[in-house]
């Protein structure tokens, strides 16, 4: 199973039950929300029709304009189980890849906001276009990484002659000062 809609769900239920199964589906979807967007302005929210399984691939999209709301969620599970009658293999399948789905990018949210810090976490949802991949300005963030680099640095030009890296040099091709005396 790789989708599932309104309509799969409530028709998987007996007739008798269509209506319990639509208010609690309907509220399931409605706590699926996508966000359009123009720039960095929000134009509209609208709820989800169908449940598509995500793939992981599908992380940067789904960190900035998928929104799904845990406790909505959560609630409309509860009822769910509490009424047997509404069982079905496909709502099964909807709430655990929801709430997996859901977990999934909490989990990578809230790694990427310990790593790179709440202003570069933020910039990383919405890139500008002008900025450069790499910045020397985030060194002063981590000031660490300056020793590091030249620690690395170091440590090539100490070996760079045993390994053999780079061009080997004659004696008369160097300057006056430089040669062997």
């Amino acid at each position: 199973m790789q989708s599932v809609t309104l309509n799969d769900l409530v028709s998987s239920v007996s007739t008798s039950e269509r209506a319990a199964a639509e208010a609690l589906f309907e509220g399931v979807f409605e706590s699926l929300n996508w966000i359009q967007t123009s720039g960095k302005t929000i134009e509209e929210i609208s709820p989800l029709k169908q449940w598509v399984h995500r793939q992981t691939s599908e992380i940067e999209a789904d960190l900035v304009y998928l929104h799904i709301d845990r406790v909505k969620v959560l609630t409309a599970l509860s009822e769910y189980l509490s009424a047997p009658e509404l069982r079905s293999k496909h709502a099964d399948w909807l709430f655990l890849n929801v709430l997996v789905y859901a977990e999934y990018i909490a989990t990578v949210s809230e790694l990427r906001l310990k790593i790179l810090g709440l202003e570069r976490y933020t910039n990383s949802l919405n890139p500008q276009k002008k900025e450069h991949s790499s910045d020397i300005a985030s060194l002063a963030i981590r000031p660490w990484h300056i020793p590091i680099a030249l620690l690395c640095i170091a440590i090539g030009w100490a070996i760079h002659p045993i390994v053999g890296v780079g061009d080997t040099v004659h004696d008369s091709q160097l300057p006056f000062f430089l040669r062997s005396h």
